[in-house]
């Protein structure tokens, strides 16, 4: 495999953001800016209106600002960002949400891992670090498929896990392999977006990298909230809506030919069980078994996009 780009590579950072004010962005924007060439901000909020762009600009002068004042969902605003970035001339490509935060040296440690995966023959997808998870403080796990399931793996004592897919927000990403691999897949709108960009990746050949000596902080799903469960694992209650995503989008998954039979295999079980502590726990259960419904339905009819209006009332 290839190293694309010079000795010093550009690499531009693509921050997706959602209903944040310019104030608190400033932390992870600063963070990012002097680890990258330039980064893209797209933001998603809707309304649109609180993101003041001149402020940001003020102080991030190579800041590029994509205001699409609609929530088009985050893989659409990731597509915008990464073809914003290509544009820049980037050999590589940050993907970062708005409720990650790098350390300082995260970028550069990644670049390091690619590259060393890479002159050891390795044809790789994406490089991600270590994360931290605040609302539970467990760090990331690293998914590896083999045949008679899929192996959770975490950092421990190795530079680096070879695993089959990422969490989107962390990775790095060479123009090399987002041309290869295609845009993410705007019809799922939000959640398992990343998971079905890897295992295209994964269907082409591609591996990833876990960087241990990468770290981040990031928090999943917005909420502390939580059903603990065995291993360390949680299930976060997250808003009704997003289960309407991520049942349907987990079906349109399982549908596709380039998921992998034992990966789809280890997903019908996890959903059933989610859907049971989710209905059967916590709050607006009705309404959440109503949206499960609604997006095992839409997934089964091939329905893509963005959730029907008004299809959570009654």
């Amino acid at each position: 495999m290839t190293i694309p780009g010079p000795a010093s590579p550009t690499v531009v950072a693509v921050v997706v953001a959602y209903g944040k004010t310019a104030p608190q962005l400033l932390p992870l924007l600063s963070a990012v800016n002097g680890q990258v060439t330039q980064v893209v901000l797209v933001d998603n909020s809707e309304p649109s209106g609180s993101l003041n762009e001149s402020s940001l600009l003020a102080q991030f002068p190579t800041l590029h600002v994509i205001i699409n004042r609609a929530n088009l969902g985050v893989a659409r605003a990731q597509n915008q960002g990464v073809a914003r970035a290509l544009e820049q001339g980037a050999d590589f490509i940050l993907l970062l949400d708005d409720d990650s935060m790098p350390a300082a040296d995260m970028v550069a440690r990644l670049m390091d891992a690619w590259r060393s995966a890479a002159a050891q023959g390795r044809k790789i997808a994406a490089a991600a670090p270590n994360f931290r998870d605040v609302g539970s403080g467990q760090w990331a796990i690293f998914p590896v498929l083999h045949r008679f399931g899929i192996a959770r793996r975490r950092c421990a004592g190795q530079p680096m896990i070879v695993c089959d897919y990422l969490t989107a927000s962390g990775m790095l990403i060479s123009r090399e392999v987002w041309l290869a691999v295609g845009v993410m897949g705007e019809a799922l709108f939000i959640d398992y977006v990343d998971t079905d960009w890897c295992l295209r990746a994964w269907s082409q050949g591609y591996r990833f990298i876990g960087v241990c000596n990468a770290s981040m902080e990031h928090q999943f799903g917005g909420s502390a909230r939580a059903i603990n469960l065995w291993g360390g694992r949680r299930i976060p209650y997250r808003a009704a809506t997003r289960l309407y995503y991520m049942y349907r989008n987990a079906v349109l998954l399982l549908r596709q030919d380039y998921c992998p039979l034992v990966w789809k295999l280890r997903e019908l079980p996890r959903l059933a069980v989610s859907a049971g502590l989710l209905v059967g726990r916590g709050p607006e259960r009705m309404l959440r078994l109503k949206m499960i419904l609604l997006g095992l339905n839409h997934g089964i009819r091939g329905i893509g996009g963005r959730m029907p209006v008004n299809a959570d009332a009654g």
